[in-house]
């Protein structure tokens, strides 16, 4: 939505761009910070570029309400457990916009080394899992104690969204399955 509202129309036909990466997603739009909003302020101040645009799409409910957006998505990503997102202004003319997955490596900045597909050497020598293996685990543990359990729930478990609970049972290429109908079904791993 922010795509479609924050970019300017006037100048460029370049489409705006969403890179999807197995570490983050990244977001490129044509028009970089308009009006009052500058850098230095950003984003405490807001300034509408679109204006016409902007009130069409809050009163389709597309929006919630001017200003606001970039402080729910970053509650939004907090919640999922990824890290900030990474804003860059250095670009003239376009504002771009990077997100990094909430699955890194454990300390994948402190690695170094050895990456043998189960484990990351780290400096110090210790071999640790990536996080997303031990969440992997922790699913599958999940779904043998409570196979009844709705995504909501195993996310409440795991501790992350049921964005993100979708996409770790995806990576299992169909070792975690579900059966049964909406409302009568349970989880089963595949062996």
């Amino acid at each position: 939505m922010n795509i479609c509202q924050h970019r300017a129309y006037n100048g460029s036909n370049s489409p705006a761009h969403v890179y999807e990466y197995a570490d983050r997603i990244e977001f490129d739009n044509t028009g970089n910070l308009y009006g009052k909003a500058r850098p230095e302020n950003f984003p405490t101040e807001t300034d509408y570029r679109n204006p016409l645009i902007s009130s069409v799409m809050k009163a389709l409910d597309f929006v919630n309400r001017f200003g606001m957006g970039i402080g729910l998505v970053a509650d939004e990503l907090k919640a999922n457990g990824n890290p900030p997102a990474e804003y860059i202004f250095s670009e003239p003319s376009s504002f771009k916009v990077i997100v990094k997955s909430a699955d890194p490596y454990v300390n994948s900045s402190d690695t170094h080394g050895t990456q043998d597909g189960t484990h990351v050497e780290t400096q110090d020598g210790t071999q640790v899992k990536p996080i997303r293996e031990t969440r992997l685990e922790k699913l599958i543990q999940i779904v043998r104690l409570h196979p009844g359990y709705t995504m909501e729930e195993m996310a409440g478990e795991l501790g992350i969204s049921r964005t993100s609970v979708y996409r770790l049972i995806k990576s299992t290429n169909g070792k975690v399955k579900y059966k049964g109908d909406q409302y009568h079904g349970e989880w089963t791993v595949i062996e």
